[in-house]
Formats: C-alpha cells, structure tokens, sequence
C-alpha cells in the first residue's frame, strides 16, 4: 500500500436514491494500483462503491503554508483596498510546483454592541484580478 498525494479524487456518478454524484479523496493505492477511498467500512476499494466513475487530479489549490501580509494592501480593479492577511503557498497535488496566492478578508456584516462596532469577515479570494501593492504608495517601485 502506498499513501496518495493530496488532489486526487475518486469520482462517483448519481445512482438510484442518490441524486447527484460526488468525489471522495484518494487515501493510498493498493499494491496493485488500484485507488483506495475511506468508507464506513474503513479503506475500501474506490471501485466498491456503486457509481465509481474514474480518478481525476483536482484542481483546486492545496495551501500547505502561510506568509504573513504585513505592510501589503489588495487592490481591486474598482479602487477598492483592504489589507492583505497572508501568502497562501499552495501546490496542485503535492508536486514540484508551487504557487502562492493572496489571501484577504470580505467583510459579510457590521453591527454595534457594547460601545463598538464589529465587523464579521471571511477569507476570500476574488474571481476578478487584483493587484497587491504595498501599502504606503511611496513603497511602490
């Protein structure tokens, strides 16, 4: 048995009962290659369960460290800037490539209580592109 990198993924289709497919993440290879997917059972077989389609390499990015942001600002193609959390260093799958990407908050709410204001955000990321300047104009090179 072999453990799997990170980004591989067992995919099922929809069956019966079951409306709409799904993925389940490879955990290891058997010796003779075959994906391995945990279950109620435990590891199991990728091919055990009804549906199984094929393995693909997902394409979502695995962060696997953070680089604090201190001093950068994220700069939305509106004008719009908020300060810059950290550095995701991210890998497709655990290969030799590696990438880092920025990440910010996006306030969601803001409310008053107990003589302050508070504000609820969530990491985030933005389908449009940013840009990461430094956040003193006269840093900028």
């Amino acid at each position: 048995m072999i453990k799997a990198d990170p980004g591989y993924v067992a995919t099922y289709a929809a069956t019966g009962s079951r409306k709409r497919g799904f993925s389940k993440e490879i955990a290891a290879w058997d010796d003779d290659g075959h994906p391995m997917v945990v279950n109620h059972k435990g590891l199991v077989r990728a091919e055990s369960i009804s549906g199984y389609e094929s393995v693909i390499h997902d394409g979502s990015p695995l962060p696997f460290a953070f680089i604090p942001g201190n001093g950068w600002m994220v700069e939305h193609e509106d004008g719009k800037r908020e300060p810059l959390v950290a550095w995701a260093v991210c890998t497709y799958g655990g290969g030799d490539s590696m990438f880092v990407l920025p990440m910010f908050t996006e306030e969601y709410e803001a409310w008053r209580s107990g003589g302050g204001t508070w504000t609820g955000a969530k990491m985030g990321g933005d389908p449009d592109p940013v840009r990461v300047v430094p956040e003193k104009p006269g840093d900028r090179a």
